[in-house]
């Protein structure tokens, strides 16, 4: 498998002499400005379907097809599906353009419920047509510089632990539909797959989530390697800057802190050992074009093992949210919920 911590670095933009054709599923706020501008350059946007008319662009180009369809039409001419819109529907949307020998580009959170996970990884192993799953984070440059840093050897347990605020969304927030998952699905996993990643997948050997009064997620993870992760997140804070983050790795009686994706400290017990800081959304640019890079050189996608294990977890501690939400929220208040 080789080292994939040392692999991660900066992409430079990809040449060749013809565009692969895509097809954007979800045009919304993040589409229009993280997706496109990281793609737009190196591929040709032949289709964009939304079923929301009114996120459509008034001035449309000549050379984009818009499209309502919430599905997949068979008459699509594309090499690769970007599918960016509603949680829910990013499996199966992922599942048929692998059956028609499309490649898949998924943003999280890539399944909302664990019938979908089962549906997927058959679809993977049945068609083999390479997926992506758009965690930043496992194309983070700090990935190498963690790797260097702590002196990590091949599937060396790196433990993990986290503050993450994020900022309350309106009542009527689609990320608030229950279809949607809750916001440990849809952001949370963020953490938690970054934590498998730099620990090669490993298995699970116990998890655990609490909810405080005040709504704060307390979530634990040990490996059998023995590495341990663990995640407050909260709503409760300051919104200025929006999402914030803190997070410290540790292995080797060293540490890194990193600090709302741009600011990086390593120490050891007697002096710092690295400190950087870069772009807030340098992960995101360079996730694109590394993944639109390994497209055009038809190389693989994600494993199967990395699909598999990490939204295995990330279903099984929603799942444990759930139960609380089910146990403390008035029948009446779920069954409104519920016909939302």
């Amino acid at each position: 498998q080789g080292n994939q911590l040392a692999g991660i670095a900066a992409a430079s933009p990809p040449h060749y002499s013809k565009k692969l054709k895509v097809c954007l599923f979800g045009y919304g706020q993040y589409a229009k400005t993280i997706i496109l501008p990281n793609i737009k350059k190196s591929v040709d946007i032949a289709y964009i379907h939304e079923i929301d008319p009114t996120q459509l662009p008034t001035k449309k180009s000549k050379f984009i097809t818009y499209d309502t369809s919430p599905t997949i039409r068979p008459e699509t001419a594309c090499d690769i599906y970007f599918i960016a819109g509603y949680h829910h529907t990013h499996a199966r949307l992922a599942i048929e353009a692998m059956r028609t020998g499309k490649i898949a580009v998924i943003e999280k959170p890539i399944i909302t419920h664990q019938h979908d996970l089962k549906l997927l990884i058959d679809a993977m192993r049945q068609y083999q047509t390479p997926l992506f799953a758009c965690y930043q984070k496992r194309y983070h440059i700090f990935n190498k510089w963690i790797a260097d840093d702590l002196t990590i050897k091949a599937e060396e347990p790196i433990s993990y632990h986290c503050v993450v605020f994020e900022v309350p969304l309106p009542e009527r927030h689609w990320y608030r539909w229950p279809h949607s998952g809750s916001r440990l699905l849809s952001n949370g996993c963020h953490w938690v797959d970054h934590f498998l990643y730099l620990n090669y997948y490993s298995n699970v050997s116990h998890f655990s989530l609490q909810v405080a009064k005040n709504g704060d997620l307390n979530i634990f993870v040990e490996l059998t390697n023995q590495a341990t992760f663990s995640m407050l997140l909260t709503e409760k804070g300051s919104a200025r800057l929006g999402l914030r983050e803190h997070i410290e790795i540790r292995a080797n009686q060293k540490t890194v802190a990193i600090t709302d994706g741009s600011q990086y400290q390593a120490e050891d017990a007697y002096r710092i050992l690295r400190k950087k800081r870069i772009k807030r959304l340098a992960a995101y640019q360079n996730m694109y074009r590394t993944i639109i890079e390994k497209i055009i050189n038809h190389e693989s996608g994600d494993s199967i093992e990395s699909v598999e294990r990490s939204n295995a977890l990330i279903l099984s501690l929603e799942n444990l949210y759930q139960e609380h939400i089910r146990a403390h929220t008035p029948r009446l208040a779920l069954e409104t919920q519920y016909n939302c």
